[in-house]
């Protein structure tokens, strides 16, 4: 059957039909069956056609410049107690803008569950893990958070 619908489409094209608008059996229109569809580059020209005059006008459209490739890979921290280093494999896995944010978590941490952590540690019946030896950090990427139009909100997200 398929060779079939290729034998006619061949004799419609060897007979100078335009074959681009027909329907491919099992083609529900939105797979672009025209040549012109699979043929885009990145400049299109357009013609726009002026209604008063009924003359036509070029158009090029062209893509957007290009977004620099992101290259930053090793994120630093230190204080007094630990040095973080993020090591990453792939630059595109964060942004360059971003800030490795490194926050220690302690009993006076209102904004963690100190105690939920240390519970957790302490189900190793091994080892019994106490504030005095034990350091929690919360260690996370944090970018400039942008609104729907692409203008600084003020806040730091992950």
């Amino acid at each position: 059957m398929i060779e079939d619908d290729q034998q006619i489409e061949e004799e419609q094209i060897e007979e100078g039909e335009d074959t681009s608008s027909e329907a491919v059996p099992g083609d529900d229109g939105q797979s672009g069956n025209n040549a012109h569809q699979n043929q885009e580059t990145s400049e299109q020209a357009a013609e726009i056609l002026d209604s008063e005059d009924s003359a036509a006008t070029s158009v090029t459209v062209a893509e957007p410049a290009e977004i620099p490739e992101p290259v930053k890979k090793v994120y630093e921290y230190t204080d007094r107690y630990v040095y973080v280093k993020a090591t990453l494999e792939r630059a595109d896995a964060v942004p360059d803008d971003a800030e490795l944010v490194v926050t220690p978590v302690t009993v006076e941490s209102t904004d963690y569950n100190y105690d939920a952590y240390m519970e957790a540690l302490n189900q190793d019946p091994e080892k019994e893990y106490t504030s005095e030896n034990t350091l929690l950090y919360d260690i996370a990427f944090m970018i400039d958070e942008k609104d729907a139009d692409g203008n600084l909100t003020g806040k730091k997200v992950e």
